[in-house]
């Protein structure tokens, strides 16, 4: 199956435009894989496809990651879309299904190795999810959060609802965090549901130079957002609360360079020899901050969005001024310079446009695993 690429430039063109454009033609699975451009989507749609062939297509695509069923009655004439963007290490999707039941197995799991991370917010219609921990039933507005390396059933009515997939090394510190399937409650959630509605109505419309932006935004409101949920209305230890609040004060602060021990300790209200105990494993607050800026900016090297921007600034923005010892840090800690991190990217975008676009969601899902 061949993607059709745009011939005008998709720099001067809005997603609706480019949009349009795709829906245009008679293939239901379409792929713009123009990363400098930075208007990577996938559309997958059973409204080209003949009547009697709707839900088998729309099952095969996502055959690899979870097996979907309907009731034979409603097999044919199904109808259903999934729209997707890949904004920075998030990919975020729109989908509006019929009723149908949706089941990820263990041999799946097994067989595809993925452990992403996905949010979810129902804008109509229920989803009723059971796993080994529970079951729970998703209400229109509320937000829930979940993770492919464990096995679930659900039950889905006719619903539209919104979707972001983030890989699990995309945030640090909250790798370890997301272990099972649930409803997020409280403000921190409320708020992120929010931002992703409103993220869903603006998409459609945003141009070329907006996209990254809203990636870096988007990023920014999961971290935080998942955070604070996490944790709400759990009890925990002092000196786990202690690390919490220092972990929020590093996240609005990273690029500063007045971000030492003594400056945290203040802006926490803690004494210093309290802010050591929290990151005693991690070797201190400051071995824990220098770690972190470097995955940073490596994650920002990875990205295609970034392209444009100069390695010292990319530095600069993580809180590292001094382009000499960035340099010796990141090649001391990851045996690789900035330099080189970047040109391996760049080498496998082209490699990869010359070969076999993706053909499904697992596919697609991939392809936010390499800017992660």
């Amino acid at each position: 199956m061949k993607f059709p690429r745009s011939e005008r430039s998709l720099e001067a063109a809005t997603s609706d435009e480019v949009w349009r454009r795709m829906n245009s033609s008679p293939i239901s699975l379409e792929y713009l894989p123009d990363r400098a451009a930075a208007l990577d989507r996938l559309e997958i749609s059973t409204r080209e496809i003949a009547p009697a062939d709707r839900f088998e297509f729309w099952r095969d695509q996502f055959a690899a990651l979870h097996h979907v069923d309907v009731e034979g009655s409603r097999r044919c004439g199904f109808e259903a879309s999934g729209r997707y963007w890949v904004l920075g290490s998030v990919l975020f999707g729109i989908y509006q299904t019929p009723a149908r039941t949706v089941t990820r197995r263990k041999k799946q799991i097994a067989r595809d190795d993925l452990d992403h991370w996905f949010i979810r917010v129902v804008r109509n219609g229920q989803i009723h999810s059971r796993s080994q921990n529970g079951s729970f039933t998703v209400e229109p507005g509320q937000i829930t959060i979940g993770t492919y390396a464990q096995a679930y059933e659900e039950e889905h009515t006719a619903d539209e609802w919104i979707l972001a997939v983030v890989p699990r090394n995309a945030i640090p510190h909250l790798e370890n965090q997301v272990s099972e399937s649930r409803i997020l409650r409280g403000s921190p959630s409320s708020l992120l549901a929010d931002f992703l509605i409103s993220l869903a109505q603006r998409l459609p419309r945003v141009t070329h130079a907006e996209l990254s932006q809203l990636g870096e935004a988007l990023h920014g409101m999961i971290s935080v957002c998942i955070t604070d949920s996490e944790h709400s209305g759990v009890a925990r230890s002092p000196i786990g609360v202690v690390r919490e609040v220092v972990e929020r004060i590093i996240a609005r602060h990273i690029s500063s360079s007045r971000l030492t021990p003594t400056r945290i300790a203040e802006l926490a209200g803690i004494s210093r020899s309290t802010l050591y105990r929290a990151f005693e494993f991690d070797g201190g607050v400051a071995q824990h901050i220098s770690r972190l800026r470097l995955e940073l900016v490596r994650r920002d090297l990875e990205s295609s969005f970034l392209d444009d921007v100069p390695i010292y600034r990319l530095a600069e923005r993580r809180g590292l001024h001094n382009v000499a010892s960035f340099n010796r840090s990141f090649r001391c800690h990851f045996g690789l310079t900035p330099s080189d991190v970047r040109a391996a990217r760049q080498n496998a975008s082209r490699m990869s446009s010359r070969t076999e676009m993706p053909t499904s969601f697992v596919d697609f899902l991939r392809t936010i695993e390499s800017v992660s």
